[in-house]
């Protein structure tokens, strides 16, 4: 089988050198490693003056499994693309690409909307899964105007696509009612390899990691209050920020300290020195899927203290995870991790982890696209 994958962030080859770090990204280098994938060509949209010192480039044959072709829009009016032309160029360029890979079998792999707007516009008909991740339908950052124009899309998506995944429920639900022809809930996972570095010996002062974006989906009101509780914790937030009035409180505490963002390996270096990591998410239908920063703390053997922001939470971790409904909850746990009186069970997690690993998360794709085929 060959993959044509896309909604990369970057060409695989920058990838190698920036790292693999958001599932779209881990997902395309765990394809491409799968048995039964023999290429996969990743699709970027780029400039024309990069498409066309790509132009030949693009039919090469390469010694790696992954191969980054590139396309553009070339015929625009002033500001004007003239989306016909372009899609109907593109698909007279890649079809010889298509009819190399014929004999082995093509599918589609679209991370995202945007990933099917390219696909879209490379005039490619393939089948194809569509990877959505999470909710995007009950976004409540979404204007009316925007949720329709999502909304539409999304129901031409779930019509052709072959095989709907992601990793929330309520969005599978949403595919089924809309005319998808199969679901398939796709987990995020995580690669136990990048974790080697053995747990550091906890420093004199209890330090805990926030390892991720700083969004408006975190609880900012039980961060700062289990900051301003708790003086004799040092909280380290590794990731980017966004700049609101929340975020700039956070800032004003001494117990506090901003990393900024790390690549997937400092993240991986930096996880295991640290005493627990937290996930202050707020309840919402929207993040009823995975935190793959979740999966990050257990793996460098970190317990997890977090809110009960999804019904499924406990059961899709096992109860592995320290979870509180109420402020005073999420703080006893946090104490009570503090002073060694609350069990760690990580031979569990290690059982876990191993089952959670995206090699694994492959393959159940796999099987359900070969039931499917043999049907």
């Amino acid at each position: 089988m060959v993959i044509f994958y896309f909604g990369a962030d970057k060409p695989a080859a920058e990838l190698e050198r920036y790292g693999f770090k958001r599932r779209n990204t881990i997902l395309l280098r765990s394809l491409s490693g799968n048995n039964e994938v023999s290429r996969l060509v990743c699709f970027n949209y780029t400039s024309r003056r990069i498409f066309f010192k790509n132009f030949f480039i693009n039919y090469a044959e390469t010694g790696k499994k992954i191969k980054d072709v590139f396309f553009s829009d070339l015929f625009v009016f002033g500001r004007f693309k003239i989306g016909l032309l372009n899609r109907f160029f593109n698909r007279i360029y890649f079809q010889p690409l298509k009819n190399r890979y014929a004999r082995e079998g093509v599918l589609g792999w679209i991370y995202w909307p945007n990933g099917y707007m390219d696909y879209k516009q490379t005039g490619l008909n393939l089948e194809f899964v569509f990877d959505a991740d999470h909710n995007l339908i009950d976004d409540p950052n979404l204007e009316a105007a925007q949720k329709g124009e999502l909304v539409n899309l999304l129901k031409e998506i779930s019509n052709r696509s072959k095989l709907v995944v992601c990793a929330s429920k309520s969005m599978l639900e949403w595919f089924l009612k809309n005319g998808a022809r199969q679901v398939y809930r796709l987990r995020n996972g995580i690669d136990l390899s990048r974790f080697k570095k053995n747990r550091e010996s906890p420093s004199k002062k209890f330090s805990v990691v926030y390892c991720g974006i700083l969004s408006n989906w975190v609880n900012y009101d039980f961060f700062v209050d289990l900051i301003e509780k708790n003086p004799d914790i040092d909280f380290v937030i590794i990731g980017k920020s966004f700049l609101n009035d929340s975020y700039n409180r956070l800032k004003t505490f001494a117990n506090v300290v901003f990393l900024g963002e790390k690549s997937a390996d400092e993240v991986a270096s930096l996880l295991p020195g640290f005493d627990a990591g937290i996930a202050l998410y707020k309840s919402d239908t929207t993040l009823d899927g995975d935190s793959m920063k979740i999966y990050e703390y257990l793996a460098a053997g970190l317990p997890v203290v977090c809110t009960n922001y999804h019904s499924s939470l406990k059961q899709d971790f096992e109860n592995l995870l320290f979870v509180g409904e109420t402020f005073e909850e999420i703080n006893g746990l946090l104490k009570a991790i503090k002073n060694d009186s609350i069990c760690f069970d990580k031979e569990s997690v290690r059982l876990f982890l191993e089952r959670s690993g995206w090699d694994n998360r492959i393959n159940g794709v796999m099987n359900v696209l070969n039931t499917r085929a043999s049907l």
